[in-house]
């Protein structure tokens, strides 16, 4: 793997600080949206983006051009869960207090980074936070909106039979992902309720009410045409 920083140029960074984390697979137009959005932030931050292996890549230093950025490409396709695994560590290694996901083809409001920061900052306790979303149909026309449990009772409740987070809003505590360890690539489809189970365990979770998220549903994405590999995933997550 390659990235822009060796590991000479690390500095500590301050112990309010947000660090992004994008995984990209082949992306298409939808990239340029995402970092859109994530330019628009009303906070400072500094992203990570990991490129699992693509076949067609764009001119990653162009596209980030004006991001605090780290740049990981990996030579061949191992998966979304070692992916982001890479650049959490990365993150971790350079002192960020707060790990936020991002999916490449999603959009952030705005104030969504300083949102969630800013309530985590003032609810020590939670160690995981997500936010409601917008959903919309891969033609970008509106379909709904979707706004998990908010408060951590009703949402380890949600968490016994299913998924109780939209996995690009979760936001963690630094030393809540050093607590209970990375991504885990042996339920597919299913590794982001398998982590929230496991942060759940171990210290409160929580989302917020707002909005800070649109997400754009792709009817052919992995997800949804393997939907009942997700399931099987998910039953053998409740099973642990």
């Amino acid at each position: 793997s390659t990235t822009v920083n060796d590991a000479k140029n690390i500095k500590l960074v301050p112990s309010d600080s947000v660090a992004v984390i994008l995984p990209i697979y082949n992306p298409g137009d939808e990239i340029v949206m995402t970092l859109d959005s994530l330019r628009a932030q009303s906070i400072p931050f500094k992203l990570f983006v990991t490129d699992d292996g693509s076949t067609s890549k764009p001119d990653y230093h162009k596209l980030l051009h004006g991001f605090d950025y780290e740049l990981i490409e990996l030579e061949q396709n191992v998966g979304v869960c070692v992916v982001r695994n890479e650049s959490i560590k990365l993150a971790l290694d350079q002192g960020f207090e707060f790990l936020a996901m991002m999916d490449c083809g999603d959009w952030a409001y705005p104030a969504r980074l300083q949102m969630q920061r800013d309530f985590m900052l003032k609810n020590p306790e939670v160690g995981l936070l997500g936010t409601a979303i917008e959903i919309f149909e891969d033609d970008v026309s509106y379909f709904h909106d979707y706004c998990p449990p908010t408060q951590p009772a009703a949402l380890q409740k949600s968490l016994f039979y299913g998924a109780a987070f939209v996995h690009p809003t979760m936001m963690y505590r630094a030393d809540l992902l050093r607590k209970i360890g990375p991504y885990i690539g042996d339920y597919d489809v299913a590794e982001d309720y398998e982590i929230a189970r496991r942060a759940a365990r171990v210290a409160d979770v929580a989302n917020l009410p707002d909005i800070l998220l649109k997400k754009i549903e792709d009817f052919s994405s992995v997800s949804t045409k393997r939907r009942m590999t997700g399931l099987v995933s998910r039953l053998r997550v409740q099973w642990l």
